[in-house]
């Protein structure tokens, strides 16, 4: 993101947020991406301990601390937001 002054990054945001629901193709697109990057995270928890019936919720608040964090540093031109909360992640798979 600092190396194109933060105008790059989002992709699947900057669609939903653009498109999302005028165009269903694009809010099927964007559902099947948010659906494989919740999956991954899905997955890395499992592998970390996380139980199952954890693994949704955490996979969710996860993928939108992430993604609101870029949106903040996309605002504040600043990297920030993100270096605040990826610090925090480890405590939340080091939960289970």
């Amino acid at each position: 993101m600092r190396e194109t002054g933060f105008s790059e990054g989002l992709p699947i945001t900057t669609v939903t947020l653009d498109s999302v629901p005028g165009s269903d193709a694009l809010a099927t697109a964007c559902r099947d991406a948010y659906h494989l990057l919740l999956a991954s995270l899905g997955e890395s928890l499992t592998h970390y301990g996380v139980t199952s019936e954890d693994v949704s919720g955490l996979s969710m608040l996860l993928l939108g601390a992430l993604e609101g964090a870029m949106v903040l540093a996309r605002a504040h031109q600043s990297l920030t937001p993100c270096e605040l909360i990826l610090p925090l992640f480890p405590d939340c798979t080091s939960r289970a």
